[in-house]
């Protein structure tokens, strides 16, 4: 079969972001002329990538893959769904560089783990799409000793999740492994079933999630109700700007920077037994939930923060804290956080706030508002924990404690 020799451009930032040459004209064709998707995906990848243009609706029996320099683009007026359980709709082949997906309604019918997913993707665009049905939407990771990085996520609405969703969209990179870098989250909008989080039940997690990630900008991105957090940032996530994004009607915090999950290395740690607690020399104590040789995931922190130097005693064995792996440097601009943590049935939570950072260094809030105008639900306006931030020209009232609530190291500028 000859491909049609029609051309496009691809974006040269994207070749350039995935380490490609920039391209000066590539292969445009029309999936309707081949087999199926998949084959048109193919035929454009032996070419050497290019764009397939697809139309209609289209019930998926097997998921797509998209390999280095292909461009599945919809148009506007494609549907892609799933016709039966699989791991996901779309898939970016590992390392992929320079593949993108554009124009589609995604809708996993309740079938698939994610909708569009990748590992150790390289420049990888998800445009102009809808999602709905999903139990997680997007994710793109790092993987083993390879990096995710130059993403670009812009214009994409998730809402209807299915039951026993979690995360909506998430970066992430392994508790040991790589950092995903260069991310851009850009007029992105995600809503949640509501509801106290439960990963057996019909309810979502938090919902847009970065974990590991550097050098990113998220940029009119807006969360409601979700049934955790609306936006997290945290373990090993910073250098990142958060501009003009809005958290609302969440069960949790409107915006979470930091966690009371830390991972940190420890010489001798692969020696402690996973979900048994321990506690710190420096003072506070901490669950040991995962790890990876001597690289371990503390849940529920309490009192104090583990430091480099620490001993960590479990059971009568002793290891020490060589390395912690903390959150830091995040500006926050002319962001909203209003009328969270509040769940679907209208009982209040714990202690949670509009913006809330735990183990997380330098965080800067600036033209920032946190409130809740129809209830006074929200516990506090801003809350900290074992962490350093400051703000400036900031708003935080009408919460139904303090404005500020603080243990940990900051100051108004």
């Amino acid at each position: 079969m000859t491909i049609d020799r029609r051309t496009v451009l691809l974006g040269g930032a994207v070749a350039v972001a995935a380490g490609m040459r920039p391209a000066m004209a590539r292969q445009s064709l029309d999936a309707a002329a081949w087999p199926s998707i998949q084959a048109a995906i193919d035929g454009a990848a032996q070419q050497g990538g290019g764009v397939v243009r697809v139309s209609g609706a289209h019930a998926l029996r097997k998921t797509l893959r998209l390999p280095s320099g292909v461009i599945l683009e919809g148009g506007g007026n494609a549907r892609l769904s799933a016709a039966s359980a699989m791991p996901s709709l779309v898939r970016f082949e590992d390392g992929a560089a320079g593949a993108g997906l554009s124009g589609f309604a995604l809708d996993g019918e309740g079938r698939t783990t994610r909708l569009v997913f990748g590992r150790a993707v390289a420049g990888a665009t998800v445009e102009d799409c809808q999602a709905t049905n999903y139990k997680t939407a997007l994710e793109f990771a790092s993987f083993r000793d390879a990096h995710a990085y130059g993403i670009r996520l812009r214009r994409l609405t998730m809402s209807n999740p299915a039951p026993g969703s979690l995360n909506t969209l998430v970066l992430r990179s392994t508790i040991a492994g790589p950092l995903v870098r260069d991310a851009l989250l850009e007029d992105i909008s995600v809503e949640g079933a509501g509801g106290s989080y439960d990963k057996n039940g019909p309810q979502t997690g938090d919902q847009v999630v970065l974990q590991g990630v550097r050098d990113f900008t998220l940029k009119r991105v807006t969360s409601q109700r979700g049934g955790e957090v609306g936006i997290t940032l945290s373990r090993l996530t910073g250098n990142g700007l958060v501009e003009d994004c809005v958290a609302s009607l969440n069960d949790g915090h409107g915006f979470n920077m930091g966690s009371g999950f830390i991972a940190a290395r420890a010489q001798g740690g692969e020696n402690l037994v996973l979900d048994r607690p321990v506690t710190f020399s420096s003072g506070g104590t901490a669950i040991v939930q995962r790890k990876r040789g001597d690289v371990l995931y503390l849940n529920k922190t309490v009192r104090g923060r583990p430091e480099i130097g620490d001993t960590i005693v479990q059971d009568g064995r002793q290891v020490v804290i060589t390395e912690v792996f903390r959150s830091s440097d995040i500006t926050l601009r002319r962001c909203l956080a209003e009328d969270n943590w509040q769940n679907s049935e209208g009982r209040r939570r714990g202690a949670g706030a509009g913006f809330y950072t735990q183990q997380c260094d330098r965080v800067f809030l600036e033209d920032c508002t946190a409130r809740n105008n129809a209830g006074s639900t929200q516990q506090y306006g801003l809350l900290y924990a074992q962490s350093t931030a400051s703000w400036k020209n900031c708003n935080f009232s009408g919460n139904l404690k303090k404005d500020v609530n603080a243990t940990g190291r900051s100051r108004r500028l």
